[in-house]
């Protein structure tokens, strides 16, 4: 009896060991904690055995967790994000999603627990619209979205101190994730609708600006300052010329592509990098941190919520970074037993409304598009994945960022004309490409179908259950010491000069030891116990 209390004694010290803590965030932020714990939490997605056969060996993974996901943004962004959502309650996980409050009464018609995004997330689009991109091309607006991202980060901490999470989902724009994650020491998952990370394949759909992608530009500039160059390489090898110098621009290219990400990171976190400084040392963490950059985001467990049918994975993506594909609501709705919420609120939707034109407010695009002979819209990534799906042929007309890679991917797939971006957009232009649209519609058509055939063939939703699982075990099992750059423990090695690199790579490969060591003993204790 003696020997089994040991046994179990020890058990219990190991699980110590492995467990996660989780400390409270700095007193400064808002003490949200009691007043939302308090609640009911009639609001959270019941959890049920019922759900996706499929999916079922997940259930353990995700019962009981509480996982909260962050999703700035707009409607392609928060859509997505509550499809996962949906899903992972269906798995038994206690959701909360936060984002922006015109999205509340949608997350909360899905059945899942809800906390505002504070910021104007329309007018920080608005201000994108103008710049034409991240970038920004003038001054104004600056300090206005200055502070609009403070506010999004103070938002960010509220959220996660008051549901108290296991695990983080979040995407790019909600501003302090990592640093809120690394508060807590839970683990983070970056969920991505855009290609987001560095790459030769592709440059950043963001990096815009004056209506050029910044590969577009490199390339400009290497072609004049190499065209002497160039001539003198036609004179003494012409038939060599051609061949080198189209060689020497896809260099230039696939390093332009590559640079387009890290620039418009480390160039947007310049911009608030005080902003960031002072929420660390407000959550009091170390200022001196990998996490404190630009590229914090590049070495984080992310899944890509975009199909391999527009983006194939670049090759120089690591193998923390998964392609999942497009995640359907309605689809999440059907698998787990979710209400999905069908919005079509008939009537003045801005225009009037005529014998051939009908202006509704919204509608569905899983019900409308599939009624639709062809499709003419933004290019936004959730309207793009829809008329996709259902094979319709497709204009798109982009006004800013992301929309140009859409509308850019739709035209190399062959489902319709090239785009028309917004600013040039005239009635005769739109006549003539819908004239085109009509003349070649059996070809857009089956191309369209093509594509379809190719979605379908893709479960984007369990591709991303799959990932958020695999990872969230041995990322949560490593994430405070992961986290955390300077132990209070170190403070001989910081007096002796030892730099901070080194003492994080130190204090790493010891826990990675550690663990094993913790795991084996686990192991060995559940076995005695069980015999016994």
């Amino acid at each position: 009896m003696v020997g089994q209390q040991a046994d179990k004694a020890e058990l219990a010290e190991v699980h110590d060991v492995l467990a996660p803590r989780t400390p409270p965030l700095s007193p400064k932020l808002p003490a949200a904690a009691a007043v939302l714990k308090a609640e009911p939490v009639a609001g959270v997605a019941a959890a049920s055995p019922t759900a996706a056969a499929e999916l079922q060996g997940y259930w353990q993974v995700f019962q009981g967790k509480r996982v909260l996901i962050i999703s700035g943004g707009t409607r392609g962004d928060v859509q997505p994000a509550t499809a996962l959502g949906v899903a992972l309650a269906g798995l038994g996980a206690r959701v909360c999603v936060a984002a922006d409050a015109m999205f509340g009464g949608f997350v909360q018609q899905q059945g899942l627990a809800y906390r505002q995004l504070a910021g104007d997330a329309r007018g920080m689009m608005a201000l994108t619209v103008k710049w034409g991109g991240m970038l920004p091309t003038e001054v104004s607006g600056m300090s206005w979205l200055r502070s609009q991202i403070a506010a999004v980060m103070d938002s960010v901490a509220a959220a996660a101190e008051g549901w108290q999470p296991d695990i983080i989902l979040a995407n790019q724009l909600a501003y302090g994730q990592v640093h809120v994650a690394e508060k807590l020491q839970v683990p983070l998952h970056i969920l991505l609708t855009i290609p987001w990370m560095p790459t030769t394949a592709i440059a950043h759909p963001w990096a815009r600006a004056w209506g050029a992608n910044i590969t577009e530009y490199i390339n400009a500039a290497a072609e004049a300052l190499l065209r002497p160059g160039f001539a003198l390489l036609a004179l003494f090898a012409p038939k060599k010329s051609a061949r080198v110098k189209a060689a020497v621009l896809r260099r230039v290219a696939a390093w332009g592509n590559w640079i387009s990400t890290p620039l418009l990171d480390h160039t947007a976190w310049w911009g608030i990098a005080d902003l960031m400084t002072s929420f660390r040392r407000q959550l009091g963490l170390p200022l001196l941190s990998a996490n404190n950059s630009g590229g914090a985001l590049y070495r984080v467990p992310t899944t890509c919520l975009f199909s391999t049918a527009l983006v194939p994975r670049p090759p120089d993506w690591g193998s923390n970074v998964t392609l999942a594909g497009f995640l359907s609501l309605s689809d999440a709705a059907a698998r787990f037993g979710a209400a999905a919420a069908a919005s079509a609120a008939a009537g003045n939707g801005g225009g009037s409304s005529s014998t051939r034109v009908l202006c509704i407010k919204e509608a569905p695009h899983e019900w409308l598009f599939p009624r639709c002979s062809a499709l003419v819209h933004h290019g936004g990534v959730g309207t793009t994945a829809a008329g996709l799906r259902c094979g319709k042929p497709t204009v798109v007309v982009p006004a800013f960022g992301d929309l140009f890679f859409f509308a850019d991917m739709c035209h190399k797939l062959g489902v319709g004309p090239a785009p028309m971006p917004l600013p040039e957009l005239t009635a005769d232009r739109l006549l003539a490409t819908l004239q085109q649209l009509v003349a070649e519609h059996g070809r857009y058509s089956a191309a369209a179908a093509g594509v379809a055939n190719q979605l379908r063939c893709e479960d984007g939703l369990a591709a991303a259950v799959a990932s958020v699982a695999h990872c969230s075990e041995d990322w949560a099992s490593d994430s405070q010491e992961y986290y955390s750059d300077v132990d209070s423990d170190d403070e001989d090695e910081e007096r002796a000069g030892v730099p901070v690199p080194l003492r994080c790579e130190r204090q790493y490969q010891e826990m990675c030891r550690a663990r094993a060591v913790a795991r084996s003993r686990l192991h060995q204790a559940q076995a005695t116990v069980q015999q016994q």
